[in-house]
């Protein structure tokens, strides 16, 4: 029985199926997800954490107040923020 108006003919039989199709990670992803996941707690169990909002401020800071460079690199952008 459908509770939405179709355009199906009366009797029609339909297939339902539910839409999970999981992900695709492999054994190998699947381990490497889960020790990032307990190194991420590690972390957060002995206090190293930044506060996002705040990186993402002082970089936004940082790009705003610099001249546009088209070919800099990661290591140029740390170069001219607080990151070692």
């Amino acid at each position: 029985m459908v509770d939405e108006p179709t355009e199906l003919p009366e009797g029609t039989e339909v297939d339902l199926r539910l839409l999970d199709p999981g992900d695709a990670l492999d054994v190998e992803d699947r381990e490497a997800l889960h020790r990032a996941l307990t190194a991420s707690q590690e972390d957060v169990d002995e206090g190293r954490l930044f506060d996002a909002e705040e990186i993402l401020r002082e970089t936004l800071e940082v790009m705003a107040a610099a001249p546009l460079r088209p070919k800099m690199t990661w290591e140029d952008l740390k170069a001219i923020t607080r990151e070692p």
